[in-house]
């Protein structure tokens, strides 16, 4: 999935706005109405989603949903949009049963 969506369906979900409403350009405050404690869930959500870290001064940059993109993207550096990771585990399986086929 890629970030773009990801970061939608989180905001989608803090701010009660429709996905197909919601666009690169809007401002958490100024468009979304976002509180303090929106901010707070929308960060720790985004943290949880992408693995990362978002500091102080990150946050401080994040005034929009561009922003955030931007700044996820920075720090996954060598994330692959195209990569799918759900089903990482049903290949992980199919390469285990095909190597213990060449075993025995």
């Amino acid at each position: 999935m890629k970030i773009l969506h990801k970061v939608i369906l989180i905001v989608s979900r803090i701010s009660g706005y429709k996905k197909t409403k919601l666009a690169g350009k809007h401002k958490f405050i100024e468009d979304l109405n976002f509180s303090p404690t929106d901010i707070a869930e929308l960060f720790n959500g985004v943290e949880d989603e992408f693995n990362i870290e978002l500091t102080k001064e990150d946050e401080s940059q994040i005034k929009s949903i561009e922003d955030l993109i931007k700044s996820i993207k920075e720090k996954l550096i060598d994330y692959d949009e195209d990569f799918d990771t759900s089903n990482l585990y049903v290949e992980y399986i199919n390469w285990l049963q095909r190597f213990m086929q060449l075993i025995f």
